[in-house]
């Protein structure tokens, strides 16, 4: 009897340890398959990674492209505005010496008014002209007035 009671607990000493051994068998698998589906989730989460950076330089790429250009546009912006400026201030002393002109056309047969026209539009013309380097005084001149003539333009007046 002893014999069947050491081989009954070394039956069950082994079932117990099989059991155990299956258990964790299964636990490896378990394991494994977590372990491989990890793998697969960093492997699918690299390339989203890789994508996303990929991404990330585009976009800078085109912020800085598109800072450029807005720079750009702005420089132009600015030139339109500075031309139309001057534009403005043209036409603006373009009217001024229209006014002027007929103000001399119809004083010319009155040279008292056309004296006093005279020095008013030649302190304003040498102010309107003086930024484009146009002398347009000599048409008031004195010494053309009664004429009626204009004198040759004068390089000295610049």
């Amino acid at each position: 009897m002893r014999v069947c009671a050491c081989q009954v607990q070394a039956e069950s000493k082994l079932s117990g340890q099989d059991d155990e051994l299956r258990r964790l068998r299964a636990q490896v698998e378990e394991l494994a398959r977590q372990v491989q589906d990890l793998n697969g989730l960093k492997a699918k989460l690299t390339h989203e990674n890789f994508e996303l950076h990929r991404q990330v330089q585009e976009l800078d790429s085109n912020n800085a492209a598109l800072a450029k250009l807005r720079v750009q546009l702005q420089q132009q912006l600015d030139e339109a505005k500075a031309r139309l400026e001057e534009e403005s201030r043209v036409s603006d002393d373009c009217i001024l010496l229209t006014r002027i002109t007929a103000l001399w056309l119809v004083s010319r047969t009155d040279t008292s008014v056309l004296q006093v026209g005279a020095r008013v539009a030649k302190g304003a013309l040498t102010s309107a002209f003086g930024r484009q380097k146009i002398v347009c005084h000599a048409l008031f001149d004195k010494n053309t007035a009664h004429t009626g003539g204009i004198p040759p333009r004068n390089d000295s007046d610049e």
